[in-house]
């Protein structure tokens, strides 16, 4: 359900969109899906190599909007933690209230993220040019 969402979100886009659309389904699914969003969660600590399959899917996505980067793969995979860390701390700090003190916009806050992650890649991109 995560992967189909994160896809249709996707369709059709590229680099800052898509990753910006992927965030977006990302965090609404969490949201909407709380408790089988903490489940998946705990799927690579589960020694079971069905859930493991599974869960390797999970990537699949993000890997799909990095291919539109100009990166070489080991960056992509580096990238693709950081993006995934980034969306799900984001979705941890918010659920668990941390983010309730202070008056400025969630989600101001959160496309302040994803426009930070698309910095970053745009950034790795033209350091990997130069190269």
């Amino acid at each position: 359900m995560l992967t189909e969402a994160e896809r249709d979100a996707v369709s059709g886009k590229h680099k800052g969109d898509a990753l910006s659309a992927f965030a977006r389904a990302y965090r609404s699914f969490a949201k909407k899906h709380e408790q089988l969003y903490r489940f998946i969660m705990q799927i690579p600590k589960e020694d079971n190599k069905v859930l493991a399959a599974a869960a390797s899917v999970l990537a699949e996505p993000i890997m799909e909007i990095l291919e539109d980067y100009d990166l070489e793969e080991t960056e992509r995979l580096h990238w693709q933690r950081v993006i995934r860390a980034s969306i799900h701390g984001f979705i941890s700090q918010e659920s668990a209230g941390y983010f309730s003190h202070y008056p400025a916009d969630l989600e101001g806050s959160f496309s302040t993220l994803v426009r930070c992650l698309d910095s970053g890649l745009s950034a790795a991109e033209k350091r990997s040019d130069a190269s």
